[in-house]
C-alpha cells in the first residue's frame, strides 16, 4: 500500500478576478498548501500584507477571486487507486470528490487540478494497494452502565479485489482482532473494544486531560488517531 500526500508546492492560475491593479487573468504563481492565496501573493509581493496599517482595502479584491491549483503526483500503477479530497480534474477527467480513480489514472505522472477561492484544500491523499489500504479511521467513546466505557473504531478500507482479512485494534495496549469480508473497492466497518479501567478526558481546571491513541492494523495497512474517555460534567 502507498498513501500520496498531496501537501506541497502547486501552481495556482488566476481564474476569475474582480477589478484589481495587481494581477490579470491567467497570471500564475507558487503556492504552499495547506495555506491561502492572499498569503501567497503577500509572499511573492504582489499584494501588501492585509495585516498592516490600512493595507487591507488593497487586497480585499482577494476575496472574490477564483484560482485553479495545478500540480503532478507519481504513481506506481497497483490494481487499486483511491482519491481523497474535493471535485478535482485528474488526467483531464472530472472527478466529483473522494472516488475511485483506478480507470483513469495510470503509471508513472499523473496530473491534477482543483478549483478554489482564498481557502485552499488540505488533506489530498492518493492511496494505491495490491491488497488493502484503510483510507479513513475515526473513533468514538461512550460509557456503559456498568462503568466500563466503549471505544467504537470506525474505518473505510480499499480493497483490490474481493478478500477475508483481519482487522487488529490497538488502544493503549487493549488489543482486539475481528475477522472482516472486504468487498472489491471500498467499504466501511466498525470495530469495538471494551475499557475495563478507564482514564478519563478532564475538562481545564479539573485534572488531566488523558487522550487515548488507537492504532488499526489490516494486513500491511496502518492507521492512527486519538480518542478521549470524557464524561459530560452536569
Amino acid at each position: 500500500m502507498k498513501e500520496i500526500v498531496l501537501d506541497g508546492l502547486w501552481n495556482a492560475e488566476a481564474r476569475r478576478l474582480d477589478d484589481n491593479p495587481s494581477m490579470k487573468k491567467g497570471d500564475h504563481f507558487s503556492i504552499v498548501i495547506p495555506g491561502d492565496v492572499r498569503r501567497a501573493l503577500v509572499n511573492i509581493g504582489t499584494i501588501p500584507d492585509p495585516d498592516v496599517g490600512l493595507n487591507a482595502a488593497q487586497s480585499a479584491w482577494t476575496e472574490g477571486a477564483e484560482w485553479t491549483l495545478r500540480r503532478k503526483f507519481t504513481l506506481e500503477g497497483r490494481k487499486a487507486i483511491y482519491y481523497k479530497g474535493p471535485a478535482a480534474m485528474i488526467n483531464n477527467t472530472p472527478v466529483s470528490g473522494p472516488s475511485i480513480i483506478t480507470a483513469i489514472a495510470r503509471r508513472g505522472d499523473n496530473s491534477i487540478e482543483i478549483e478554489c477561492g482564498n481557502d485552499t484544500p488540505s488533506g489530498i491523499r492518493i492511496y494505491e494497494t495490491d491488497e488493502a489500504a484503510i483510507i479513513s479511521l475515526k473513533a468514538s467513546s461512550r460509557e456503559r452502565e456498568d462503568g466500563r466505557w466503549e471505544v467504537e473504531a470506525s474505518f473505510s478500507v480499499l480493497s483490490a479485489g474481493e478478500r477475508n482479512a483481519e482487522a487488529t485494534a490497538d488502544l493503549h495496549g487493549q488489543v482486539v482482532t475481528e475477522g472482516i469480508t472486504l468487498p472489491d473497492g471500498v467499504s466501511d466497518h466498525k470495530l469495538t473494544i471494551i475499557v475495563e479501567h478507564p482514564e478519563l478526558w478532564h475538562p481545564n481546571g479539573y485534572g488531566y486531560p488523558h487522550l487515548y491513541q488507537l492504532s488499526l492494523r489490516i494486513g500491511g495497512a496502518k492507521a492512527d488517531c486519538f480518542v478521549s474517555l470524557r464524561k459530560e460534567r452536569k
